[in-house]
């Protein structure tokens, strides 16, 4: 595959589950034409009870067309930004509570 400024190499894996489809993922190697560094780009399947990160490694042999693939799964990822949303929330609500704020003096003459 070829980009505005890089070349990529693209495989495409199929994740199942008691075989049944579960996602399709895209996972690239990319070597960027003025640095020629190569990068890699995971592909990610996003769920409220887990996610499936995809990476391609590098090739096992030379000239070879098998590559090395890191495949992570991360049950209940989600739920730590989740989590974290709820603290937020719940600051902003008591912030409302008047009890907490401070109270202004009234001078007297």
């Amino acid at each position: 595959m070829k980009g505005s400024n890089f070349d990529a190499t693209q495989a495409q894996v199929v994740v199942s589950k008691d075989g049944r489809e579960v996602a399709k993922l895209t996972p690239e190697k990319r070597t960027y034409i003025i640095s020629t560094m190569p990068t890699t780009e995971a592909a990610i399947d996003p769920s409220l009870m887990r996610d499936v990160y995809v990476a391609l490694g590098e090739p096992i042999a030379d000239g070879s067309n098998q590559w090395a693939l890191r495949i992570y799964v991360k049950p209940l990822i989600r739920w730590i930004w989740l989590g974290a949303i709820i603290m937020a929330l719940g600051g902003l609500i008591s912030m409302l509570d008047k009890r907490y704020r401070i109270k202004k003096l009234k001078l007297r003459c």
